[in-house]
């Protein structure tokens, strides 16, 4: 019904403009009493020991807050967590004990907001927010590095309404921290930011640091896979256009697969969240398991021993951890058009790249790992990486000296 009214709005221009302007109007309506609301809330007592946490606009427990907080509560301190979230994201994610979640709306994630000592986020703060001077704000974006150009980089690809409230977010930001060099330079360049960035590495990257087993068999266990069975996880990032790419012999690869490694493989797919209903249409088996709504993107690299993907971040999670990654990127022309550009040429990566089913399986068949290895610890230098496991720790002891 939507898309007839759309189709038919669209034939009288007029009427189709002066109904995007109402809508306009209504978000910078609702967008000042937000604002309004965390003023009015500002002059209530401030809780000293009180951090509000939003990630992924309230998509669930997950990123780098996830860590940072697993490190909060390792510390004993006298805490109050409030996380805002969605209430499909309360009904997906498993919060602990002593983070409490709560469903946002305007009015309550402006009450919180103003009530609290620190806020953190890893995406922008979109609704315009009222910020006093005693309270800290840490930002710390949602990936050590990304191949997809960002903020400034991307002016032309972003909406006019999304770069104003970047700018505006970047106003509030006490500190972000970075994960190499290069993100490094990113921020200071084009974050609209010149603040403080402390060089901490990534929260969200710690896990590869650890020896711990639990997170593999937490995966496993979830999707009912042997506990010796070897996971590939599919995670390409969305389009705005064309998503046919996701669809392809998923046999085949995962026969590739168990064949090079000498184990039984399974393949969890997990789409990204802004095309997540696009699951409900792949084909799925017994060796293709749909994990798009597993709440925890690190959990299922951290359990997998190899990723596919195509432009999506977690390539360079995989680099980190120094396990395996081939990108599939069967529509590199037309996403170069249509989509925000790239800062690296696909083919300078080390991972090894396919654009086709048979380069794919060509490549996994005469897959090099000891070489692979080695250009990955180069790429690593070259992008001054200074991952080490340990950014959750350094981050807490930042915050608990602001929640003093």
């Amino acid at each position: 019904m939507k898309k007839n009214i759309k189709s038919k709005l669209k034939k009288y221009p007029r009427l189709y403009i002066f109904g995007k302007k109402i809508n306009g109007f209504i978000v910078d309506l609702q967008n000042f009493i937000f604002y309004g609301l965390s003023f009015l809330f500002s002059f209530l007592p401030k809780k000293k020991n009180k951090i509000v946490i939003k990630s992924f606009y309230g998509r669930g427990y997950g990123n780098n807050s996830k860590y940072i907080v697993e490190s909060l509560l390792k510390s004993n301190k006298c805490l109050e967590i409030i996380w805002l979230v969605t209430k499909k994201g309360i009904e997906e994610s498993v919060f602990p004990e002593r983070v409490i979640p709560v469903v946002d709306n305007r009015f309550i994630e402006a009450y919180h907001l103003a009530t609290a000592k620190v806020w953190i986020d890893d995406c922008r703060k979109v609704r315009p927010v009222y910020k006093s001077k005693n309270q800290f704000y840490l930002q710390t974006w949602h990936s050590p590095l990304r191949p997809k150009k960002i903020e400034k980089d991307a002016e032309e690809m972003l909406s006019s309404r999304y770069v104003n409230a970047a700018k505006r977010d970047s106003k509030n930001i006490d500190l972000m921290i970075s994960g190499c060099q290069f993100s490094h330079n990113i921020y200071r360049n084009s974050f609209w930011y010149d603040g403080p960035i402390e060089k901490t590495g990534t929260p969200r990257c710690d896990v590869f640091f650890k020896e711990d087993k639990s997170v593999v068999d937490k995966v496993k266990r979830r999707f009912n896979i042997l506990k010796n069975a070897t996971l590939i996880l599919y995670a390409p990032t969305f389009r705005k256009t064309d998503t046919d790419v996701y669809s392809f012999d998923y046999e085949q690869v995962v026969s590739a697969f168990s064949n090079k490694l000498n184990s039984e493989c399974y393949l969890l797919v997990r789409l990204h969240p802004n095309v997540a209903a696009q699951s409900n249409s792949i084909k799925f088996s017994k060796n293709v398991i749909n994990a798009t709504y597993y709440d925890d993107m690190q959990e299922l690299l951290c359990a997998s021993s190899v990723l596919l993907t195509d432009y999506s971040s977690s390539m360079f999670d995989m680099a980190i951890g120094r396990k395996k990654c081939f990108l599939y990127a069967p529509d590199i022309q037309t996403y170069l058009e249509n989509e925000r550009g790239l800062y690296f040429d696909l083919t300078d990566l080390p991972f090894p790249l396919a654009t086709n089913i048979e380069e794919l399986i060509g490549q996994i068949e005469k897959f090099d790992e000891s070489k692979y290895l080695k250009e990955i610890e180069e790429f690593l230098v070259e992008i001054g990486n200074y991952e080490d496991g340990k950014a959750s720790e350094k981050i807490t002891k930042i915050l608990l000296s602001e929640l003093v």
